[in-house]
């Protein structure tokens, strides 16, 4: 399964604290970007942020990618992410549309359900 990972750095991390955090943090980043399942990274440079794309074989492996070192100092976004081309596929499918419900009155199922609720 393959994810982009959006990482921001919390509001309440500001200046000598940011320091603290860069000296912590340094390793940790390091050991993720040694990680054969990061295949993509870079910052985000509109702010105090990066990215990440990785390929694990289930989703709670990024709690274990990732640790309680990111996931406590930084606002995390995590989605999954298909190719591009599957979307070429999608829109080649046919669509099997099913025929709408007919009641005996000739109205439409959906409209009979309604009026009960309308209380007609």
């Amino acid at each position: 399964m393959r994810f982009h990972i959006t990482t921001e750095v919390r509001d309440t991390i500001v200046l000598d604290e940011d320091k603290r955090m860069r000296e912590s943090l340094g390793p940790h980043f390091q050991r993720i970007m040694e990680s054969d399942k990061v295949q993509d990274s870079g910052l985000l440079c509109g702010k105090r942020g990066g990215f990440f794309i990785v390929e694990v074989d289930a989703p709670a492996e990024l709690l274990e990618l990732l640790g309680p070192e990111i996931y406590a100092n930084f606002k995390t976004d995590v989605q999954p992410v298909a190719p591009m081309e599957r979307l070429g596929e999608l829109f080649q499918e046919p669509r099997v549309v099913p025929p709408p419900i007919i009641t005996r009155s000739g109205n439409w199922a959906s409209e009979k359900a309604s009026s009960r609720q309308l209380g007609e």
